[in-house]
């Protein structure tokens, strides 16, 4: 290792690495604008659609034949605006951490790649086909393979 690298590695906090040098200490590759796009982008995502959710979910989730009484808002806000909102924390602070990027790009390629599997299944079985799902498909899809992308440029 070259004097300037032990001393960069040195110079960071107890318990971390200098980020340039991190991925090349933990046998991958240094993050990639990709990475840092995904994460973001996909955090940015979840956000908006968690805070529509939480604010009107009746009008969010109509288009698709969701609807529910006061109860069910109750539960449409808490689960789908919740989940989605927690998503987004996670992703935007996965940004934020370059040790937690990895695992960031792993939770958009499932969770996006599962959903898109899922609600292709649903259609399948239904026969059933909006423009709204036709607009998530294209997201989710699409987030997926940039997600997996990302993480063959990080690992190699």
């Amino acid at each position: 290792m070259s004097t300037s690298r032990q001393n960069d590695i040195r110079a960071s906090s107890p318990g971390t690495v200098s980020g340039r040098y991190q991925a090349d200490l933990q046998g991958g590759r240094p993050d990639t604008g990709l990475t840092l796009a995904v994460l973001v982008l996909a955090g940015l995502g979840f956000l908006g659609f968690g805070l529509a959710i939480v604010a009107a979910p009746a009008a969010v989730l109509e288009p698709v034949g969701i609807s529910g009484s006061a109860a069910g808002l109750v539960e449409l806000r808490a689960f789908y605006g919740g989940l989605e909102l927690g998503l987004a924390a996670f992703l935007l602070a996965c940004a934020a951490r370059p040790d937690w990027r990895e695992p960031g790009l792993w939770l958009v390629a499932l969770s996006n790649g599962g959903i898109a599997a899922t609600r292709l299944l649903g259609i399948g079985l239904s026969g059933e086909f909006t423009g709204f799902f036709a607009g998530a498909l294209v997201w989710e899809i699409g987030f997926t393979l940039a997600a997996v992308l990302a993480l063959r440029r990080k690992t190699g």
